[in-house]
Parts: C-alpha cells; sequence; structure tokens
C-alpha cells in the first residue's frame, strides 16, 4: 500500500475507497475526509471540515493529514511552506481526522474517528496526547463523521452522515446520545457532506458536493429543503471539498483539493469562480485535507 493511501475500511461493497485515489469512494463518494474529511474525509470529512470556529473572529488556514503515520501537519496561512502550526501524531493509523473548538476557545483543534467501532476521539490541544475533549460513540459505525456548531453556542460537536440514506443525524453534545440537534435527508444519497456557516449567523448547517459533477449544494437550515445558500460548481470533478473562512469575513466558503498534486484551491465566495483565495501546495499528495484556525488569530 503506497504511503499515506488508508486501507479499505469495512463500509458497504458499493462505498469501499478506490485505492487509486484515496480522497475518492468507488460510488464518488468523497469522505474527508473526511473530514474530511475535514470534514469530509477519509474525509474528511472533515470531514468534516469544520472552518473557523463558530462566533470567532479569525482566518481559517490549512493541513493535511497522513493516515498511514496517523500524523497531522498543520500551517496558520495558507500558501505552501512548512507545517508551522504543529506536526504530531494523534490516535492510531488510518483513521478519519477531524477539526473543531471543542471547548469555546476559538482556537481550532484536532480529533480523530475510528469508523470500524463508529467512535469519535477529540482534542482540546494540537498536539500528541490524550482524547481530553471526549471519546464516545455516537450513531452507528461506519458513517462519515461531521463536526459543527448546530446550536450557536461556541462549541463543535459531532454529527454523523449516512451515504446510503442521504440522512444528517447531528448532536449538540460530545457525547454519546440522540441525534437532538437534527435528523433529516438533503439532496440526493451518496453525496460527500460539508458543513459550514454560510450565512455568517454563528450557526453551521449542512452541505453536500456532487463528486461527479464538481458541484455543492449548501442550505442555510439543519432540515431537508432545497439549496438555498447555493448550488454552483468550483475546479474540476472528483476533488475533496474543503471548507473555511478563507478571508476572515465570518462566512464559510468552499475550497478543492486535488490529492494526485497535493494541492489546495480555494474561494472567498459560495460561487462558481476562481480560487481567489489561494491555489498552493502543502506536504506530499494523497494526504487528507483537514482546516481550522489553528492559532486563533
Amino acid at each position: 500500500m503506497p504511503d499515506g493511501h488508508p486501507p479499505v475500511c469495512e463500509f458497504p461493497v458499493e462505498e469501499r475507497f478506490n485505492q487509486e485515489n484515496p480522497a475518492i469512494m468507488n460510488s464518488r463518494v468523497v469522505v474527508r475526509f473526511i473530514a474530511i474529511t475535514s470534514f469530509f474525509l477519509l474525509l474528511p470529512m472533515g470531514v468534516a471540515m469544520a472552518g473557523a470556529p463558530t462566533g470567532c473572529t479569525g482566518t481559517t488556514t490549512i493541513g493535511a493529514y497522513n493516515a498511514a503515520a496517523g500524523k497531522f501537519f498543520l500551517r496558520n496561512s495558507n500558501d505552501a511552506g512548512g507545517a508551522d502550526g504543529g506536526a504530531f501524531k494523534f490516535q492510531q493509523p488510518d483513521r478519519i481526522p477531524l477539526a473543531g473548538d471543542f471547548n469555546a476557545d476559538c482556537t481550532t483543534t484536532i480529533g480523530a474517528y475510528n469508523a470500524a467501532a463508529g467512535k469519535f476521539f477529540l482534542r482540546n490541544d494540537n498536539s500528541a496526547g490524550a482524547a481530553d475533549a471526549g471519546a464516545f460513540k455516537f450513531q452507528q459505525p461506519n458513517r462519515i463523521p461531521l463536526i459543527g456548531d448546530w446550536n450557536g453556542d461556541g462549541v463543535k460537536t459531532v454529527g454523523a452522515y449516512n451515504p446510503t440514506a442521504g440522512k444528517f443525524f447531528l448532536r449538540n453534545s460530545n457525547d454519546a446520545g440522540a441525534a437532538d440537534a437534527g435528523a433529516f435527508k438533503f439532496q440526493q444519497p451518496n453525496r460527500v457532506p460539508v458543513v459550514g456557516d454560510w450565512n455568517g449567523d454563528g450557526i453551521d448547517t449542512i452541505g453536500v458536493y456532487n463528486a461527479a459533477a464538481g458541484k455543492y449544494f449548501l442550505r442555510n437550515e439543519n432540515s431537508a429543503g432545497p439549496a438555498d445558500a447555493g448550488a454552483f460548481k468550483f475546479q474540476q470533478p472528483d476533488r475533496t471539498p474543503i471548507v473555511g473562512d478563507w478571508n476572515d469575513d465570518g462566512v464559510t466558503t468552499i475550497g478543492a483539493y486535488n490529492a494526485a498534486a497535493g494541492k489546495y484551491f480555494l474561494r472567498n465566495s459560495n460561487d462558481a469562480g476562481g480560487a481567489d483565495g489561494g491555489a498552493f501546495k502543502f506536504q506530499q499528495p494523497n494526504r487528507v485535507p483537514i482546516t481550522g484556525n489553528w492559532d486563533s488569530l
């Protein structure tokens, strides 16, 4: 297995990873991936990409996760350069990287999701160490993990996306329990989930990315309904979607990661157009992209 390529996880067959591009599933569901993957991600998700801490000022910047080593590389500016925001291992290799402000201090820190166990591990510092912000299960295993501030209290909490059903499950605290922030479908199944504050109101809401079309669908409420925050294409199809507040204006906007090139493309508005927030390489190709405000600035 090439360095940096996640192994095949125990998703249903139609959702397993395309190992030629670890950011893209055979069903064209990109996981953050998480989030990853940041957000999505394996994601990514994140998966599970959390973007800037909600209600805080500051610029979201990029990072990368080496799945084979279980190592995070964080950068405090959106350009090529070293991992000046930290380079460290957290949890076991081949987890789904996560990022969020888990204690409302306006600093994004890291986490990891064990897909086979359906378990989240969250940390309040960008360094090696224990999961001091929480270690718990939420929803069924092999979901796509999400991180967002669903109620505007300044704390990022967990969620999960079932790609087969196209359904989101959101929770207002970082512990086991019910989807008390919402359980609903949005768009077609087997999309890539994204999360952000698309209108600057301090509450994170959901969206999806259609990898085959290279198209984003964003929504300003955590409920079923139309893509009222935007429906548009950005960059080429089959990229890994990323999100963040790249210009510190309080609004989360989109981006894309080209895994084969190791290149990030960022945009300062939620519509079609050029990468006006930056286009640059960071770390080696075929990493899992993550984003956050690592330095609170």
